[in-house]
């Protein structure tokens, strides 16, 4: 029993930091990519904000990346720590030892957001804590690095990301949660928080709602507005009347529990979208490369098509510059030789036949070759109709939080 569980051990690996909106399918689907599972092998958990995914392979050998140079992967526009279960606590030290802390990021900025900026200093993993509050991510971000040289480099870089220059620090250190600096806290910051958009109670949304209601009447003579007055007082009336009576409180637990179930969409659909946007992006960019390499296997085809005629010209020369004289009838053109062979004009009929059912074949499939190449050039414009649809961000503020670590070393690798 210690031996299989021994053995299972070897071939897992622990996926840690996944976002709780991530669903499992989409985070198999990435891992399937370095091996074939096991049947049982694929199982999650949540803690706090995050999802922990446990994933266990048919061979060891799909675990090699994870202990030479893999650390992290990408879900989507979000990048997860990976952790072989059987990697030491030693291990698990080094590689939380040389991390330092990035902040100034824009509000909702996200790891794919940041990854090109710092390509050039070779992180092994970005990690973007979140409000535990609404689930947003936070304006600054924990990037891992390998050796202490690593960082060095880092640190002597400026990075400018969206007109903000983003600042290094160690983890623990404080900084504004607004701008990002290490010199000053929130409450001493000069910049100007951005105005939040402001939710209509249910006095202003029903005085809105009449007022767009007045602007339907239309004017008429002093009579038919005195009728019209009149007989609205009264419908005014009996609505009050009807609503003591019958809806005492109702509205005001209806429009509460409205704007709570908004809330909760928003930022469900948000995340929702950018995985989707991601997903999207990932297959215009896989649809491009499709694109191009078809676009070599036209070129190829159009080579092989010219060099066809070029022959088919030469040889056609090259008879017509022979002056053979044929006295006798079809009948006897088909004679054989002592040898029982083919005579010469038979073979030349059997050639131009030949050459016949090449051109047809090679014009064919240029046919098939452009129309599969106008299909490609119709997805690739509609999928780019599709992410313009994606491309709109709304910046929203997000209130004061300390990440929490990125590795627990008090947890146990067991399952």
């Amino acid at each position: 029993m210690q031996k299989e569980i021994k053995d299972r051990n070897c071939r897992t690996i622990k996926v840690i930091n996944i976002p709780i909106e991530i669903p499992n399918y989409q985070i198999r689907a990435v891992f399937n990519k370095y091996g074939e599972i096991e049947e049982n092998g694929f199982y999650t958990r949540i803690r706090n904000l995050y999802i922990q995914a446990f994933i266990t392979y048919k061979k060891e050998e799909s675990l090699q990346k994870f202990y030479k140079g893999i650390w992290s992967e990408w879900i989507g526009k979000h990048q997860v720590l990976i952790v072989p279960k059987i990697l030491s606590e030693d291990e698990i030290e080094k590689r939380s030892m040389y991390t330092v802390k990035l902040t100034g990021l824009p509000w909702n900025s996200t790891a794919y957001d940041i990854h090109e900026a710092l390509e050039v200093n070779n992180p092994k993993y970005i990690f973007i804590p979140r409000n535990p509050n609404n689930n947003k991510p936070l304006n600054y971000a924990i990037v891992y690095y390998e050796n202490d040289e690593d960082i060095g480099i880092a640190a002597e870089r400026n990075i400018i990301f969206c007109n903000r220059t983003l600042h290094w620090g160690t983890p623990g250190e404080k900084s504004c949660h607004r701008c990002g600096s290490f010199d000053h806290l929130i409450s001493k910051c000069d910049i100007e928080p951005s105005a939040k958009p402001r939710v209509m109670n249910r006095k202003q949304k029903l005085k809105e709602f009449r007022q767009e209601n007045n602007k339907k009447f239309k004017k008429g003579s002093y009579a038919n507005v005195t009728k019209q007055n009149s007989f609205e007082k009264r419908q005014q009336s009996n609505n009050s009347n009807n609503y003591s009576k019958y809806n005492n409180g109702n509205i005001n637990r209806y429009w509460n529990k409205n704007i709570s179930r908004d809330r909760n969409n928003n930022v469900n659909e948000k995340s929702l979208d950018q995985g989707i946007f991601t997903q999207i992006k990932q297959l215009n960019e896989n649809l491009n490369k499709l694109a191009n390499d078809f676009k070599k296997i036209q070129q190829e085809n159009y080579r092989i098509k010219s060099e066809f005629y070029k022959y088919k010209e030469n040889k056609s020369t090259t008879s017509s510059g022979k002056n053979i004289k044929v006295n006798q009838d079809r009948s006897t053109i088909a004679l054989q030789n002592e040898n029982n062979k083919r005579s010469r004009v038979d073979n030349e009929q059997l050639e131009a036949s030949g050459s016949s059912d090449i051109e047809n074949s090679l014009n064919k499939q240029n046919n098939e070759i452009n129309r599969f190449g106008d299909a490609l050039s119709t997805m690739s414009k509609n999928i780019s109709k599709i992410m313009e649809y994606f491309t709109s961000d709304n910046n929203n503020d997000v209130n004061n939080f300390q990440g929490d670590k990125i590795i627990d070393n008090n947890e146990s690798h067991e399952d």
